[in-house]
């Protein structure tokens, strides 16, 4: 099917955009040597994750320009990187920055078709937040979510399913994504198909919402769903079979196969 987001761009101002993106990382890099030599080692985390979301949206944009996969998973895999040079660096400098490594960099490296990256980037977690100390009930859900899927990384299953059972879905919908993410883990673990075909629909679903309502407006994530694409690549090398034609058709452009395969 024709990627109707594909057909509405403007190529002109993608590419001033990734320009502007291109700038931007010169500056963050400058930063993070600058924050280095302080030993302001908060600082150093916020702008390595910056750097990640940097690389993330340049390979969404390159996406939707139509440029070769290969070139789309390079700046994957670069965005990956960068989230392996932060955890390395908590363990050097005896510093936790696990806020600044979001599960999209460790989404980005199995998208990048590079899982050895993404144990890389989990193993070198130094620690975890004490998650009782949380009082909004989203952010929780979403540490949960990035615990489970470090676990899940790992292959410690039972440690995952744990985290996945404290991720509820909260009183008006705000945050479900992050419920369907850990369910789509349980049925990758479990190899559960009729739960990963119900979940994966739903994270479509609520994709395509978030676009619908403006809230990826002029952001890169509108093209497609990361973490649905990133759960696909790990429940296909794990055996589950990819239902495309029973995904309404709507939702089709936003899990790209070509991604995937």
């Amino acid at each position: 099917m024709l990627n109707q987001i594909r057909v509405n761009i403007n190529k002109e101002d993608i590419l001033k955009y990734i320009n502007g993106i291109e700038d931007r990382k010169k500056s963050l890099l400058n930063c993070i040597k600058r924050f280095l030599n302080q030993k302001n080692f908060g600082m150093v985390g916020f702008n390595y994750g910056s750097l990640v979301g940097c690389e993330k949206d340049i390979a969404l944009e390159k996406y939707a320009l139509g440029e070769p996969i290969s070139e789309v998973k390079k700046h994957f895999r670069k965005a990956a990187e960068y989230a392996e040079e932060l955890a390395n660096l908590s363990i050097k400098t005896n510093e936790f920055y696990q806020r600044h490594l979001s599960k999209d960099a460790i989404y980005s490296a199995i998208i990048s078709n590079d899982l050895d990256l993404a144990k890389r980037i989990v193993m070198n977690i130094k620690s975890h937040f004490d998650l009782t100390s949380f009082d909004d009930e989203i952010h929780l859900f979403s540490l949960n979510t990035t615990d489970a899927l470090r676990n899940f990384i790992l292959g410690k299953n039972e440690k995952a399913i744990e985290n996945i059972s404290n991720i509820k879905v909260y009183k008006d919908k705000a945050g479900i994504e992050f419920y369907y993410q850990g369910q789509l883990y349980k049925a990758v673990m479990e190899k559960d198909e009729a739960l990963f075909d119900d979940n994966l629909g739903k994270l479509l679903q609520r994709h395509y919402n978030q676009v619908r309502w403006g809230i990826y407006k002029n952001i890169s994530s509108r093209y497609f769903s990361i973490p649905a694409v990133a759960i696909s690549k790990l429940a296909k090398q794990r055996g589950l079979e990819i239902k495309i034609e029973q995904i309404p058709e709507k939702l089709r452009q936003y899990l790209p196969m070509e991604l995937i395969e």
